[in-house]
């Protein structure tokens, strides 16, 4: 049975938006007759866990945990003894290309040990953190094996990591990785087509060289009947982070509007924000009640939270560009609840919400859009009707089932592929 190796920095029971991707993908690969080794990072003391997560390992995968020191540790130490400013420095001076550049070693000769004692037909790495890829670069030279490099973010093209670099010797330095990485690995993935375009035209690699296998939802975490709503609260959720202020604050100033002016009663609105940092928003102007901030769930409990509710919301940060692709989307078409989308109107997550047919995208900035689109979702909640379907074909092209066929079928072509290349 061939057997691939994974390098994956956060991994269950760690708990953030990286996590799942892979682990959806590793998840149904055993019915498919490979099995896999994952090399990844120990889960140090202080960081977001779900240990529900663990339970979708399947059996067969063997995960190999390192130690991943960070400079992290002593920014926590300094911020605690009131020296801010000298965390931030090392934050900002030791992206190289991130923090968890020191990580490289540990994991690298983890993985070759991995080697040594099995025979592995295929390495996959999966980024961020980018250090991940510098892994499966040392591993490419070092054994020779296949090597697919997978990009859920852009790396140099990525607006928030460039702007946080504090030097043009950063810069350089991210460009000559990216570029090593790009120029070596054997098969490009991202999880939109612009992304890969970008990649693509970054390495000026051919196309047929790199694929395109959008983030998903796991079928389990809707096989069971959705809870009870509401009956009486028209209920907006929100699950995750909230990146930029932009296309939150339109969010509050559509809202504002459909109070002010009706028809929405602020007794019968409820607006649930559920995720890390969290906690730290306001909504002024609002009345008591209507906003709700929750920190982190695990995930099955944030899962029937979104199940729960009457309409879902999508923000994204325009800045991002037409690539940008949340993985929450996936889950959302899953749900056949309602979307409100604030997108831009070329972004490949909105061409999917679009497809699936039972969403309303607005303009990050068209504050009246939100509020209209939000009146007319809350009218037809209050007559009791019953929400379009999302279309079912749209929804299985997301499975994690039907995804994972798309990799293993990958797989199988990467390995013939480099193993017609070395005979």
């Amino acid at each position: 049975m061939p057997r691939a190796l994974f390098v994956i920095y956060d991994f269950p029971p760690a708990t953030s938006s990286g996590v799942f991707r892979p682990l959806r993908l590793l998840r149904h690969l055993p019915e498919h007759g490979w099995d896999a080794t994952v090399i990844t990072a120990r889960v140090s003391r202080g960081r977001r866990t779900d240990p529900a997560l663990s339970d979708r390992i399947p059996e067969s995968t063997r995960v190999i945990r390192t130690r991943a020191p960070e400079p992290r540790i002593a920014q926590l130490l300094l911020m605690r003894l009131g020296l801010g400013g000298a965390a931030r420095w090392i934050d900002r001076w030791s992206r190289v290309p991130d923090p968890q550049r020191l990580w490289v070693g540990p994991a690298t000769r983890a993985a070759l040990a991995a080697i040594r004692a099995e025979p592995h037909d295929l390495v996959w790495t999966t980024s961020s953190p980018y250090s991940a890829h510098l892994v499966g670069l040392r591993l490419r030279r070092a054994c020779g094996l296949p090597w697919i490099a997978d990009f859920r973010d852009e790396w140099t093209t990525h607006p928030d990591v460039m702007a946080l670099l504090p030097t043009a010797a950063h810069r350089r330095l991210h460009q000559r990785l990216e570029g090593e990485v790009l120029a070596e690995a054997d098969h490009l993935t991202g999880v939109s087509k612009a992304f890969v375009d970008d990649l693509l035209r970054t390495a000026q690699r051919p196309p047929d060289g790199s694929s395109v296998i959008p983030n998903g939802f796991d079928e389990a975490d809707f096989a069971s009947d959705p809870p009870a709503p509401s009956p009486d609260r028209f209920v907006v959720c929100y699950p995750g982070m909230v990146y930029g202020r932009g296309p939150f604050e339109t969010f509050l100033s559509g809202v504002r509007q459909a109070i002010e002016r009706g028809p929405i009663p602020a007794e019968r609105l409820r607006l649930e924000f559920i995720g890390h940092g969290n906690l730290s928003l306001s909504a002024p102007g609002l009345p008591e009640g209507v906003f709700v901030p929750r920190g982190q769930s695990p995930h099955d409990e944030a899962t029937r939270s979104l199940r729960a509710a009457s309409l879902l919301l999508l923000l994204a940060d325009p800045e991002r560009g037409p690539g940008l692709f949340p993985g929450k989307i996936f889950p959302f078409l899953a749900s056949d609840i309602p979307v409100l989308a604030l997108i831009r109107a070329d972004s490949a997550a909105g061409q999917v919400l679009a497809e699936g047919g039972n969403a309303d995208r607005v303009d990050p900035d068209d504050a009246a859009g939100v509020a209209e689109a939000l009146v007319r979702r809350y009218r037809a909640w209050e007559r009791r009707e019953t929400p379009a379907k999302t279309d079912p074909e749209v929804v299985a092209r997301y499975s994690s089932r039907t995804q994972t066929r798309h990799w293993v079928e990958l797989f199988d072509r990467v390995r013939q592929a480099c193993g017609n290349r070395s005979a």
